[in-house]
């Protein structure tokens, strides 16, 4: 019987493909990145609260209900069932596409897919995921399927800049699941967040006049791919080696007003997400290590360069005083991600994941007597603690099962760096729709290009294919073992 159910099901999903590549493409066309107001309330910008809206006319036009929660959240609604609520959290905000000339395949708002693959910015990260949970809708409803409880799929606005729509919708007492999954990172499913701990630490002690400029990084949470610095020359004097590192260029030009020479050092990497900084190659590593190895600027500057190596080829977080560890969630991730000056002060911006038993532990005391002994000023930008969702949990243990049989990514739950809406939200957990693939087709992508958040962007159909059918499948499973899962 359940072979049964499984045929009919991945034939249904085959069908409709070609109908969730059209009202993807919809929703990607919208250049949804969150505007955040100086209250932090909604809404989150003209683009964002157009996708909301379009999102649920699409939800209208298949027959659906939906609420508009102030063009901040929206829901589309199946079923009454018997009190009891199940939600799908996606959000349709995403991060800023950076310039348009680093994006080969397409404008980031011009959706296009090419060898199984839909590009456009968002399509991954998460405007599939909203998609695919309407598409489970739409299967319930075409085949008269009425769960004993009642299937809400939300859409946020701001999850990619502090979730601050999530803060909103729960401070106004709008109604909550009895248990949500959010589509935002990988099966089989995600027991546990790491505590986050962002901020910026600031040299007090300014740089000497001999540098004029440094720029690194634009999004704290991604390892930039570029870093720079500008220095002034000492007459005469070009302490640069005659040839540099492949990663590395260097410009030297005249200053028109002085006649001295400026120096403007470049260090390339590869962009990826700071919560694995070992995904990427951090630039901002690779241009303090080479302000170092060649001396550009003095002894007294020269500390703080070997400080950022320092503390990047070591991501732990123990200059910052706190590294941590377990068995579950491994030790601290903490990594330098931008750089800038401020006046002649060196701002560096930071990212930091720590274990989920951590949370009792006095991260923001112990980060702000360290950052007082390496003489810095600290910022903290963000601070939240861990978050836990029980792996045995029965919803849990069901669509971990499917997800295994369907993508053969194991069945164990994991505990992962980044943060979704289960982060915040009461009685949730991260599932799905990442999993093991097959590689992109050689020279499709450039390096750094075609994951999420990257230039390029995209989702492979075929995980599209396969979440869409572990979730119909889990939901399936979870009617049929009655009501009692939702509770434990």
């Amino acid at each position: 019987m359940k072979s049964e159910i499984k045929d009919t099901v991945t034939a249904w999903v085959n069908r409709n493909l070609p109908g969730m590549e059209h009202d993807l493409a919809r929703i990607c066309r919208i250049p949804s990145v969150a505007e955040i107001p100086e209250d932090h309330k909604p809404p989150f910008g003209k683009a964002c609260a157009d996708g909301i809206r379009l999102m649920l006319q699409i939800g209208c036009a298949y027959g659906f209900e939906t609420d508009n929660y102030d063009d901040s959240v929206g829901c589309i609604h199946y079923g009454n069932g018997k009190g009891k609520h199940v939600g799908i959290w996606s959000h349709l905000d995403v991060v800023a596409p950076g310039p348009a000339s680093a994006w080969k395949l397409t404008d980031p708002f011009t959706p296009f897919i090419r060898q199984g693959y839909f590009i456009a910015r968002g399509a991954q990260d998460n405007k599939s995921s909203a998609i695919m949970a309407l598409y489970l809708l739409r299967f319930l409803k075409e085949h008269g399927i009425h769960p004993d409880f009642a299937i809400d799929c939300y859409f946020g606005s701001c999850e990619e800049q502090g979730m601050y729509d999530i803060d909103d919708y729960l401070a106004k007492g709008y109604p909550v699941p009895d248990v949500s999954l959010v589509p935002d990172s990988g099966f089989p499913a995600c027991c546990g967040e790491r505590g986050s701990f962002d901020g910026i630490l600031t040299f007090r002690e300014p740089l000497g006049p001999e540098v004029l400029s440094v720029k690194s990084g634009n999004e704290i949470y991604m390892t930039p791919d570029t870093a720079q610095i500008e220095i002034l020359l000492p007459e005469g004097e070009n302490p640069l080696p005659d040839s540099l590192p492949q990663d590395t260029e260097a410009e030297v030009r005249t200053d028109p007003g002085t006649g001295r020479k400026i120096l403007r050092l470049t260090c390339h990497g590869v962009s990826g997400h700071a919560a694995d900084p070992a995904e990427g190659i951090n630039a901002l590593t690779l241009l303090a290590e080479r302000i170092v190895e060649y001396r550009l600027v003095p002894e007294r500057d020269l500390t703080k360069f070997r400080f950022i190596a320092a503390y990047n080829r070591d991501p732990h977080g123990r200059a910052l005083g706190i590294f941590a560890e377990d068995a579950i969630s491994g030790p601290t991730v903490s990594t330098f991600t931008g750089a800038v000056l401020d006046g002649r002060k060196l701002c560096l911006s930071f990212f930091s994941k720590y274990p989920v038993t951590a949370g009792d532990l006095p991260i923001p005391e112990n980060a702000k007597q360290a950052a007082e002994q390496t003489g810095c000023d600290l910022e903290i930008l963000r601070y939240g603690k861990p978050a836990y969702f029980p792996p045995d949990h029965p919803v849990m243990k069901i669509f971990a099962e499917e997800a295994d049989e369907i993508t053969g990514c194991g069945a164990e739950p994991f505990i992962m760096s980044g943060g979704t809406y289960a982060h915040k939200l009461p009685h949730a957990f991260a599932c799905g729709t990442g999993m093991p693939l097959p590689p992109p087709p050689e020279g499709l992508f450039l390096p750094g290009h075609g994951d999420y958040h990257e230039p390029d962007e995209a989702v492979p159909i075929e995980r599209m294919r396969k979440a869409l059918i572990v979730y119909i499948l889990g939901f399936l499973r979870m009617q049929e073992e009655g009501m009692e899962n939702l509770s434990g």
